[in-house]
């Protein structure tokens, strides 16, 4: 069994007719991601009712799946915490800081407040309104600190869940050379 194969299967992913799919479901035709082989060059695309974003390409297969497998994720992974979003802001507007704080414990190696950090989240405040940054990518400008703070959290979320995955298929990625900065961002943007 080929490496990706391995990821698609622990994955619970299966690719049919061009579209990763979830072993046992459905194809959404309205939210999908296809691989497309143009001349040699494998492109994976997300589908949205028609539209189609280039979310990576490359001449290797096998790291196609695996962008497709990111990219997947991204578009079904459902780790957005309405209830904690919205306790995050009424703390904020509040000025609870003890539960902002207490929310953002579980990612101190993954978030930074008022400095600029490379490989974290970074929340940057001037006066009511905050930047929330990740490397070279502005996610929020200007923001309310509510909205800041909420957006920071999420995105701590998806960068905590990005994280794992590379953990988890380390060995592989390391043997399709594959940098894991390029399956962060694929997942983050």
């Amino acid at each position: 069994m080929s490496n990706v194969q391995h990821i698609l299967n622990k994955e619970n992913l299966r690719i049919e007719n061009k579209i990763i799919a979830e072993m046992k479901g459905e194809v959404d035709l309205e939210n999908y991601i296809s691989i497309i082989d143009e001349n040699d060059v494998y492109v994976v695309n997300e589908n949205h009712r028609g539209s189609r974003k280039v979310k990576y390409t490359t001449n290797n297969y096998e790291k196609a799946v695996i962008f497709g497998i990111v990219s997947y994720k991204k578009l079904n992974d459902k780790i957005i915490d309405r209830e904690k979003a919205r306790g995050l802001r009424k703390a904020v507007n509040e000025n609870d800081i003890k539960f902002v704080n207490q929310c953002f414990d579980e990612f101190t190696n993954i978030f930074n407040e008022d400095s600029f950090q490379i490989n974290k989240i970074c929340m940057i405040k001037e006066d009511e309104k905050a930047n929330v940054i990740f490397n070279d990518k502005k996610i929020v400008e200007n923001a309310s600190l509510s909205r800041a703070v909420v957006v920071a959290f999420n995105y701590c979320k998806n960068y905590q869940q990005i994280i794992e995955f590379c953990n988890k298929y380390k060995e592989v990625l390391k043997r399709l050379s594959i940098d894991e900065n390029d399956i962060v961002n694929t997942y983050m943007f």
